[in-house]
């Protein structure tokens, strides 16, 4: 199941996350029951929150009229890995993920298969370096603590970049 902080994301957001495959039958009702008090209410929502037995094909379909009817097309899928990079670059930077769990969900759901990228390379060498010093310093947590800020600096920046660039190429 998906996290509920991407239950939250903007209409465009959550269409990118739809193309990658994140969320089930079971996700999309729950989305829409969360929107139903929003202003984003159109009777293909309505019909979406109220599947009890949800199926991707039926479920499916509400969801893409719904982003239709707010004038959005589902992205392709670099669009969408874009989206994504941005929105959990955006999180890492307003504090709702750390670093270490940001990096991650970037490495894992945008650029697993893109990892020749330089900032897909520094998210992964940083990401290594945390868990290394965890093993490393089991008994020096200032130690360990001292370097992992300096790693979570790194994660920072790269954030920073992915928020700031304007194409999903910029990223690579």
């Amino acid at each position: 199941m998906v996290a509920k902080l991407e239950y939250n994301a903007d209409i465009a957001t959550l269409a990118a996350f739809y193309r990658l495959n994140y969320f089930t039958s079971s996700d999309l009702v729950n989305i829409a029951v969360q929107r139903l008090s929003s202003d984003d209410v159109t009777p293909a929502l309505c019909r979406l929150a109220a599947e009890n037995k949800p199926t991707m094909s039926e479920v499916g379909s509400f969801f893409e009229t719904w982003i239709s009817d707010h004038g959005l097309s589902i992205p392709t899928v670099a669009e969408a890995r874009f989206t994504a990079a941005q929105f959990f670059a955006r999180q890492i930077l307003s504090g709702n993920l750390s670093p270490y769990d940001g990096a991650i969900e970037i490495i894992q759901r945008v650029g697993f298969d893109l990892v020749d990228g330089e900032i897909f390379g520094e998210l992964i060498g940083a990401t290594s370096e945390i868990d290394d010093l965890v093993i490393r310093y089991p008994d020096d947590t200032t130690l360990a603590h001292s370097h992992i800020v300096l790693f979570e600096a790194q994660i920072r920046g790269v954030a920073e970049r992915i928020v700031n660039a304007s194409t999903f190429e910029l990223l690579l």
